[in-house]
Order: structure tokens, then C-alpha cells, then sequence
């Protein structure tokens, strides 16, 4: 042993210290006490009944054992509430209790059940029709929904239907593990082809499912609460602009048929959006959509588009206005600037395809990028909780969608009033943008 003072080889010294340096799990290397993803995945022991603990998409390890087994897929979907099967037989009220089965039912097991009449189908709910034998006897009764045709008959059949009624899983042809992954890759932003590839299935019956998917969460936020999506409050600052969702290279070629989005965004923390498809960009079509998204006492940041003259002015909402012209600057000496949406556009335009910037599949895309970052710290958790409660099926959903386009009753916020008097910018034309916000609207 060395006496005090003595000389300690460099080694010795080099371990010495790193056997006393401390690491702190619970602070990241930017020391603002928040937790990296990486730090709050090894953090989370999570099983695969528990993947949404942690606030991370689980990764595919994780989700392999219900990926690769029907039955653990069919399990995960009932414990997560996705499968509810019925409590009660519909024709003596026994309580029903479910155990894992290779048909995949729930059956009444009571002895006079099987002869009672049923009045709806077991399978789908459907209306039944009696057939009755030459001499007047009741011989069966047949559901007359063309996609069943279950039958009772009189000699005695007890109640038993699927678990999977009244699910988005009803009537599904591929697997239910499939399913599942289907879901896994749409909520990674996998391409249809490279998911096909990666099941193994047709890549039009994954672009079905991925429609499905994106018009599930479209009802998501339909359904949500107001407040949910509305942005701002006093003290927060909310962005706004208009972008096109075109492009010409260039700036030659012919004129690119596209609609205009208005978009805000809200600083700081989510991040959170509203975006709206509009036919025009005058003050009588954005200032509803900004009273309607944002919340009273808020700070919002515009351009000197002629459209957003009167936001200061709105009687009871008391908006804090403030401006900056692009064409000399991009952010006002007193700090005001618009770069956090003018950032968002690229992103938004990356995640909506070329051949579905006009129309109403654009409106479609809007909302699933609004729900995306409405949920970013809980995808997973948020969709199984849509898909448990919205319970639509692919062709339930498709109708209702086909529906609402015939009746032409596109979302729209609450309705705000609006006086009618000529528009601010009613002498502004497209090509009134300034010349430096041009280069981020229209790409």
C-alpha cells in the first residue's frame, strides 16, 4: 500500500474516479430532469397486456408473441376491450361467462334456452323469418341478412355467437393477427406495399384496412370533445397561416389544381393543430374557423394577410393580434415570428400523398394528422381505446362516409356569427402573398 502522498499510476487514478462518478437514470444528457424515449422504454417493464405504459409505441419485439399467434392476437383483443362479448343470453337473461374456445363463442349452457324462439339473430342481430312444416309446425327460422343465414330450428339449438360481435372485427376474412399488424405498421407510417411485403397479404386488402383505420380516428376527432382540439388561452400563443397544397416546378408548367389548408398551431408543450380545408382565403372564412378553434385571451401571430385584419377586433373573444411582414423580415424586433407553422407545412405535405391534395380526401388526411399529434405521447393506447368504443366495422364505416359525402355535410366547427360586410381583403388575390412566405406554402 502506497504511503500518503505518494505517486498513483494513471490507471489507478482513471478508475478510481470512474468507479466514484454517479449516474442519474432520472436526468438526460440535457439536464432538464425530463426522461429520453430510450431511458423511458428500459424503464418501463412492460408486458404485452401492458404496452402503453411507458408513453413510447411498443416496439416490435415486444408485440411479436400476439403478432405471430391467433390466439394470444383474439386474447389481447379482449382483455384491451376491442372483443365484448355479451354478458347475458338475449332469450333467458342467464349470465354468460366467457373462456378461451377454438370457435371463438360464448354459449348458454341452460337446458331450456334451446328452445326458446329467438326474435333477432344470434350472429349479427338481424330480423328472422319462421318456416313451418305442411302441417302448420314451426320447423326453423332463418336470419335474413344476406352476408349470414344463421338458422334455429325447433328441435332445440342454445344460444352461442361469436365474441366478436358488434366488434371491428365482425365478419373480418384475415386473420385477426393480421389485423394487428395491420394497425402496428399504419401507426409507423409504413407504406401499403411494404406492409404488404412484410405480412404477407394483397396490398389492396392492406390499403382497405389502412382507409379504414384513417376514418376510424377521423370519427375519433368528430366525437371528441371541443375541447380537446381547441387551442390557445391567455398567456399561450397560437400561429396561424395558409399554405397550398400544390406544386410547380420552378414556378413553370401549367396551373396546379390544389385547395387551400388554414392551419394553426399552438406553441410550446403538444404542439397541438387545427387544420381546415377552405375555398377561398377571405376574412369571412378564416376568422370562424380561428373563433371556433381557439380559445378567448389568446396571442395569435399572422402575416399582413388581409384575411386576418379584424382578429383584434372580434367582440368577446379579446385576441391579442400581432403581425409581421415576410417580405422584410421573418421575425418583428419585437420577436414575433410564424416559423413554427410555416415548419409544420413540410411535415404536414409529407404525410399527405400527391394524388390526394384536392378534394375531400384531403380534409380526410388533415384530421388524421391532427389526431397523430393530438396523441403522439400515446398512439398505441389511444387507438385500441377508439377502436374499442367506435366499434365500426370496414363496411359500416365506408357506408357512413359514403352517406355523409352524398349529403355533402363535410365537419365544420361550431357555427360563429360573422357580420357580412365587405370582406377586408376583398381587393386581395391569390397572388398577393408576399414573396418570401410563397417559397414555404408552395412546394
Amino acid at each position: 500500500m502506497p504511503a500518503r502522498g505518494s505517486y498513483r499510476p494513471w490507471w489507478r487514478r482513471r478508475r478510481r474516479s470512474n468507479r466514484n462518478r454517479v449516474r442519474h437514470d432520472n436526468i438526460n444528457r440535457r439536464g432538464d430532469g425530463t426522461l429520453s424515449r430510450g431511458q423511458r422504454r428500459r424503464r418501463a417493464e412492460r408486458d404485452v397486456y401492458h404496452l402503453e405504459d411507458g408513453g413510447v409505441m411498443p416496439s416490435f419485439s415486444e408485440l411479436e408473441p400476439v403478432l405471430t399467434d391467433e390466439a394470444k392476437a383474439i386474447d389481447y383483443f379482449y382483455k384491451k376491450g376491442v372483443i365484448r362479448p355479451p354478458g347475458s343470453c338475449p332469450r333467458c337473461t342467464r349470465q354468460l361467462r366467457y373462456s378461451p374456445n377454438k370457435r371463438n363463442t360464448v354459449r348458454c349452457r341452460a337446458f331450456n334456452c334451446q328452445f326458446i324462439i329467438p326474435t333477432k339473430c344470434d350472429q349479427c342481430s338481424g330480423e328472422m323469418v319462421a318456416y313451418h312444416s305442411d302441417d302448420g309446425e314451426l320447423e326453423s327460422m332463418q336470419c335474413q341478412n344476406s352476408s349470414c343465414h344463421w338458422t334455429w330450428k325447433s328441435k332445440g339449438t342454445g344460444f352461442e355467437c361469436s365474441i366478436q360481435k358488434g366488434s371491428v372485427l365482425m365478419h373480418v376474412k384475415i386473420k385477426k393477427s393480421q389485423v394487428l399488424w395491420i394497425a402496428y405498421l399504419w401507426l409507423l407510417k409504413v407504406t401499403a406495399r411494404t406492409s404488404a411485403t412484410l405480412i404477407g397479404i394483397s396490398e389492396g386488402t392492406v390499403g382497405t384496412w389502412y382507409r379504414h383505420f384513417r376514418r376510424m380516428v377521423i370519427e375519433m376527432v368528430l366525437q371528441a370533445d371541443k375541447e380537446d382540439y381547441m387551442l390557445g388561452g391567455p398567456g399561450c400563443v397560437v400561429e396561424a397561416d395558409e399554405g397550398k397544397f400544390g406544386r410547380r416546378k420552378d414556378n413553370r408548367g401549367r396551373c396546379v389544381n390544389a385547395d387551400w389548408v388554414f392551419g394553426m398551431v399552438e406553441r410550446g408543450g403538444e404542439r397541438k393543430l387545427a387544420l381546415a380545408v377552405v375555398p377561398d382565403r377571405k376574412g369571412n372564412t378564416l376568422l370562424p374557423l380561428i373563433m371556433a378553434f381557439v380559445r378567448p385571451g389568446t396571442t395569435i401571430n399572422t402575416d399582413k394577410h388581409g384575411g386576418y385584419n379584424r382578429i383584434g377586433d372580434l367582440p368577446g373573444y379579446g385576441y391579442t393580434h400581432r403581425t409581421l411582414c415576410h417580405k422584410y423580415e421573418f421575425v418583428a424586433e419585437d420577436g414575433t415570428h410564424t416559423q413554427t407553422i410555416e415548419g409544420n407545412w413540410r411535415v404536414l405535405k409529407k404525410n399527405v400523398p400527391e394524388s390526394q391534395r384536392e378534394g375531400s380526401n384531403l380534409q380526410e388526411y388533415l384530421y388524421e394528422c391532427m389526431w397523430r399529434r393530438k396523441h403522439a405521447q400515446n398512439l398505441w393506447s389511444a387507438f385500441l381505446e377508439g377502436m374499442a368504443r367506435l366499434r365500426y366495422r370496414p363496411e359500416d364505416i365506408d357506408r357512413l362516409w359514403e352517406l355523409r359525402e352524398e349529403r355533402e355535410e363535410s365537419w365544420s366547427p361550431e357555427e360563429s356569427s360573422i357580420d357580412d360586410s365587405l370582406d377586408a381583403d376583398s381587393s386581395a388575390t391569390d397572388s398577393s402573398l408576399s414573396e418570401v412566405s410563397s417559397s414555404y406554402m408552395v412546394i
